[in-house]
């Protein structure tokens, strides 16, 4: 299957941005793909600050699940499956 230029520089150039080129990559997913990939997802807790009334002190947990894909050309057609929506 033939890719056109432009789709190959945009997934190659989103995949730099949002892995940090290259350094902060689990499970090959480069793009920050929510979900469930086809080896299944990893999550990540993050602590996000809510308004200030609440019983926490103003910070509450926020766990995301994030696709972990078996290859990089699993990765790759997740992308653009995302891409054509």
């Amino acid at each position: 299957m033939k890719v056109p230029m432009s789709a190959a520089r945009a997934c190659l150039g989103e995949a730099a941005l949002y892995s940090g080129f290259g350094r902060f990559v689990i499970g090959h997913n480069y793009w920050g793909i929510k979900g469930r990939g086809d080896a299944g997802f990893y999550t990540v807790a993050r602590v996000y600050r809510t308004p200030s009334t609440s019983k926490n002190g103003g910070y509450a947990p926020h766990i995301e699940k994030f696709a972990k894909f078996s290859s990089i050309d699993a990765g790759v057609r997740a992308w653009a499956k995302a891409k054509v929506r």
